[in-house]
């Protein structure tokens, strides 16, 4: 994570931009006096934007306040709306566990339309096609004996993932034993961690900030791991130190250490994997590190003056996570509700 200040052009825009509309016209002076010329004409547009859009915002507007971020998500996630399929293809390389796919099922279909569909694949004897994956909104694998073809699970899995799929790495996948899982989802551009890490795991120690560790108090898995430079965070840590879960910051890939869908040793399994597959990044955060913060100033002025610049900065965020007043919409009237996000506001 980062530490510090963004620099004073972001701030003084932010400040600017939620002030009253009679008091606009000095405040765009003081910007354009402290941001020097590099981004004066940039930050005094989107000023000009919001204060024209002003005049025109209904009375009583303002933030829409967010529900539940995970009875949000089970209810338009695990139902594809906004990535592929419906429900878990619960893919393993080892035998069903129906006791904990009645579980999942079970965690997901609270507050969803209907039940959710958790299936089973034997990836030991076959492995799933691309098409069969986008059948479904997740795709959970773990090792306990040998794929069919790992390296084709995993380049499935990552063509999956690319096309909108989420896909839940478990238990030994990495290459620590004998069979492991390959492919291109194991590369740096998609796995969140690698092995050579110093420490161990042990029970959950029950520290997650994040929506995926929410209700969770009991599970435990392997340590030794660490995690990949780049777009990726974790959240939570076990006994020894190690991580307890990490992801993309897309969320597209989960490495979810010791999880073998409850067959190997007790735990909260279901509900965790169920969170996984639901969680979504918060709105207003811009720079998808999990944090609403003042670094996610800069990415919010890029996405509401250029979607495309913003989308080519951070390809594995979405800019509509600027859309704070949840119209569908990132645009100005979306300033004032970003702005009571960061300081706490009503």
């Amino acid at each position: 994570m980062r530490h510090g200040i963004p620099c004073l052009s972001t701030l003084a825009l932010v400040t600017a931009l939620t002030v009253p509309a009679a008091a606009q016209a000095a405040e765009d002076a003081n910007i354009a006096q402290a941001t020097g010329a590099g981004n004066t004409k940039q930050k005094t547009e989107v000023a000009n934007v919001a204060l024209a859009s002003a005049a025109a915002e209904p009375a009583g507007g303002g933030m829409v306040a967010n529900s539940n971020l995970k009875q949000t998500a089970q209810f338009l996630m695990a139902r594809g709306a906004a990535r592929s399929g419906w429900g878990v293809l619960y893919a393993p390389a080892a035998s069903d566990n129906p006791a904990f796919r009645s579980q999942l099922s079970a965690a997901l279909s609270t507050g969803a339309p209907s039940d959710v569909p958790v299936d089973y694949f034997d990836a030991r004897v076959a492995t799933p096609s691309v098409g069969v994956m986008l059948e479904y909104a997740t795709v959970f694998t773990w090792v306990n004996f040998s794929y069919q073809d790992h390296e084709l699970m995993g380049d499935h899995l990552a063509d999956y993932v690319d096309a909108g799929g989420r896909v839940i790495l478990g238990q030994w996948c990495l290459p620590t034993a004998g069979s492991y899982l390959g492919g291109r989802i194991m590369t740096a551009e998609y796995c969140p961690v690698t092995t050579g890490g110093t420490l161990p795991g042990g029970p959950y120690m029950g520290d997650g900030q994040d929506c995926v560790n929410e209700g969770i108090t009991t599970y435990g898995g392997e340590g030794f791991l660490l995690l990949r430079p780049g777009p990726f965070v974790s959240d939570g840590t076990f006994e020894g130190g190690s991580l307890a879960v990490a992801w993309r910051v897309d969320r597209g890939v989960y490495y979810s250490p010791g999880n073998t869908g409850d067959t190997f040793g007790g735990g909260q399994w279901a509900e965790l994997t169920a969170n996984m597959v639901v969680c979504e990044n918060e709105l207003g955060d811009l720079n998808c590190d999990g944090l609403i913060n003042a670094f996610d100033i800069d990415p919010f002025v890029l996405a509401l003056t250029n979607p495309a610049a913003y989308e080519a900065e951070h390809p594995y965020c979405n800019y509509l996570l600027g859309d704070i007043n949840g119209d569908g919409l990132v645009n100005a009237f979306d300033i004032d509700p970003f702005v009571q996000l960061l300081t706490g506001g009503a």
